[in-house]
């Protein structure tokens, strides 16, 4: 049976009469009476018996083997695929195991060896101890700051780097920034500070050791993704890429000055005579002459000349300063500008494996140079929600197929009948909040959702997933809600393979997390792709500066990509965010509830939808109450308790407006009272300030 007729019943074995006359059958679960899910105080427990779970979904133990299945032939095949596989199936388990029910199948020997890129450093522990239990022979290697002291930071305060940076500041930016390998820069460092690094005393520095591991040639080696910029590495194993990696980057103003410092320290330590302002200027005029000499120039240093790819007074590398300033000699207009949009146009430019996206003002926006995977044996990604724009955009490999491991239908049906995770839709609206509240209403109604939660659900309910910009209202939000104990929260962005709300039975999303036209573009722009924000009519707009159409859409030959790019961001922030919450479908008390307050995720990801808020209660408090404050909000006018009570948007008596709402609102002072001035003599009321926070 389809899951779509699986729909949660939490107030009512059946529909009433009126509801069956709209057309609403029981086996329909649609919202109705959505009141009784905000108002009526239930256990989870009661409220988790209410939902009608299908009775034939997929077991754990089916999609795991059938994911096992994909990833085997994958490799047996040597092919460059995504996998798409349910959150919590069991992906880092599978691989880690060696396939764990194809491991009779999988020979180290015969099918190569696995390189195993995790996205974060605890999800590579939890890998290296799934081999270890699986009895597999793998090995761990650790980023810098992992394996090295000085990195980490331990010796800020006794050691000094070039240019007086810190060390591990240092590493960073030539690491990070100028593509130098660890492993030189940590050489270099070594030889600059006066008796050596301390980390080399003794046995020497483990960033160093790690590596004479490989020595006992692994079958698996656990890494974080930046490891599959080690070529060495990655030549003839099988690449398995944990959750899509982030190779593009964006930058700041901080990123700017570095990226143009270092263009200048090359053009002065090869001697070429150049400076960034030259390189721009020949750019902008055309002047392809000027060009075509810095191209020249460079190409010759590159064959054999002066410099080391390292600045000698500063102590900053410059490694990647010929690669971009080729591409830059090469680049091409892909957007245009607009005035309106207050859009500058974008160039790309391309060399080797780097492409570099900057603006008509002189800005670099992103730069994208993915590893180099062409000498591995095959290329897994597995991905709970794949784009494959973004994929290729990352790791550079193009036309890559999405495979799936089941469809929709058994995805959803597993997801509620055996990881007993049931996803609740709030509203029919994206609510981005990446930049703050949009509007007063939407932090007042932030406050409510979580408020009732909490009346509901007692001590079950305890966690928030939202925008990192609302991360400490929302906290002040919960405590004010009555949330005592510990309460949890997380912003979209850190709940990337974090396990922290595993235990947690019942969760809220507050909105979802959105890039922006300003990110978009960049890299949209980086797949050398063109489109532009959709814009309002001009009828339609309120001001000069009132012009991007609502929705997040975009015109131009590759609109598609554009809005496959932002709706991807959006819904796989909400979708990992909603996947932290019972993530263990083996354990029978793994069960979660979690409500999401936006629309942007797949219908194979909601099981039930409902409003906003109730339209009314049986009795009439808690609801009407809320509406009678949005109707004196919204009223510039003076109103009497009778003309509030006869409004089409409330319904109770004139009784109920005067003694629970204004009244209490006059003790508040926060309503303008105007005595006797209404119809035979009442008294009349509005708000003195809209904006006021009033609670329910």
């Amino acid at each position: 049976m389809s899951l779509s007729l699986h729909r949660l019943r939490l107030c009512t074995g059946t529909l009433p009469e009126d509801a069956r006359r709209q057309g609403l059958t029981p086996l329909i679960r649609r919202l109705y009476l959505s009141s009784e899910l905000w108002i009526a105080v239930a256990s989870f427990d009661k409220v988790w018996d209410e939902i009608d779970l299908p009775e034939d979904s997929p077991s754990t133990e089916e999609l795991r083997r059938s994911l096992a299945e994909d990833i085997y032939n994958s490799i047996e095949k040597k092919e460059r695929v995504i996998i798409k596989s349910p959150t919590a199936v069991g992906k880092s388990y599978l691989v880690a195991s060696a396939f764990e029910g194809k491991s009779s199948d999988y020979s180290p020997e015969e099918h190569g060896k696995i390189l195993h890129l995790s996205q974060t450093k605890t999800a590579r522990k939890e890998a290296k101890k799934t081999s270890k239990k699986a009895s597999v022979h793998s090995i761990t290697l650790e980023g810098r700051e992992d394996a090295c002291p000085v990195a980490k930071g331990d010796h800020d305060t006794d050691l000094s780097a070039p240019d007086g940076l810190d060390p591990s500041e240092w590493f960073e930016k030539n690491c990070d920034f100028g593509g130098v390998r660890f492993g030189d820069a940590h050489s270099k460092l070594d030889d600059y500070v006066d008796g050596g690094l301390p980390c080399m005393e003794g046995r020497g520095c483990d960033s160093v050791n790690q590596y004479q591991s490989l020595a006992d040639d692994p079958a698996i080696i656990h890494a974080t993704h930046n490891f599959a910029y080690v070529e060495d590495m990655v030549e003839g194993r099988n690449v398995v890429f944990d959750e899509r990696p982030s190779f593009t980057e964006t930058y700041d103003d901080g990123d700017q000055n570095r990226f143009k410092k270092s263009i200048n320290n090359y053009f002065q330590e090869a001697g070429l005579g150049y400076s960034w302002e030259t390189l721009l200027s020949y750019f902008e005029l055309g002047n392809d002459e000027g060009l075509a000499a810095i191209r020249e120039g460079v190409k010759e240093d590159l064959e054999g000349g002066k410099s080391t790819g390292w600045d000698s007074s500063s102590g900053y590398s410059y490694l990647l300063a010929p690669e971009a300033i080729l591409a830059i000699t090469n680049a091409e207009k892909v957007i245009e500008s607009d005035e309106e949009l207050e859009q500058k146009s974008l160039y790309l430019g391309e060399q080797g494996r780097l492409k570099i996206v900057f603006d008509g003002g002189n800005n670099i926006r992103a730069s994208r140079r993915p590893p180099d995977l062409s000498e591995a044996r095959s290329v897994i990604c597995l991905d709970a929600y794949p784009c494959s724009e973004l994929w290729e955009l990352n790791i550079g490999i193009e036309g890559m197929e999405i495979e799936q491991t089941a469809t929709a239908e058994e995805k959803q049906e597993w997801r509620v009948g055996e990881r007993n995770l049931y996803i609740v839709q709030i509203g029919e609206s994206a609510f981005s909040f990446t930049n703050g509240w949009t509007s007063d209403g939407a932090r007042r109604k932030s406050r409510q959702i979580i408020e009732r939660l909490r009346e509901k659900y007692g001590e079950d309910f305890r966690s928030c997933i939202v925008a990192v910009q609302l991360q400490d209202e929302i906290d002040n939000q919960m405590e004010e809600s009555g949330i005592d104990e510990e309460y949890k929260t997380l912003h979209y962005g850190e709940q990337k393979s974090d396990n922290s709300f595993k235990g947690e039975r019942v969760g809220c999303l507050i909105g979802c997390n959105d890039i922006g036209d300003g990110n978009a573009l960049p890299i949209l722009a980086l797949l050398g792709k063109k489109a532009m924000p959709e814009k309002k009519e001009e009828e339609e707009r309120k001001d000069e500066q009132d012009v991007r159409k609502e929705g997040r859409g975009f015109v131009g030959p590759d609109s598609e990509v554009a809005e496959s790019i932002v709706e991807s961001t959006r819904r796989e922030n909400v979708a990992q965010a909603a996947g932290r919450f019972a993530r263990e479908p083996d354990e029978d008390e793994s069960k979660a509830i979690v409500y999401v307050w936006s629309n942007v995720l797949t219908q194979e990801l909601v099981d039930y939808e409902m409003d906003e808020f109730p339209k009314k209660t049986e009795g009439g408090s808690v609801t009407e109450k809320w509406r009678i404050h949005e109707l004196l909000r919204n009223s510039n006018e003076l109103m009497t308790a009778k003309q509030i009570s006869e409004h089409k948007t409330i319904d109770c008596s004139k009784e109920h407006v005067q003694q629970n709402v204004l009244n209490e609102l006059d003790n508040e002072e926060v309503l303008e009272v105007s005595k006797g001035t209404g119809k035979w003599n009442a008294y009349e009321y509005r708000l003195l300030d809209p904006h006021v926070d009033l609670r329910c």
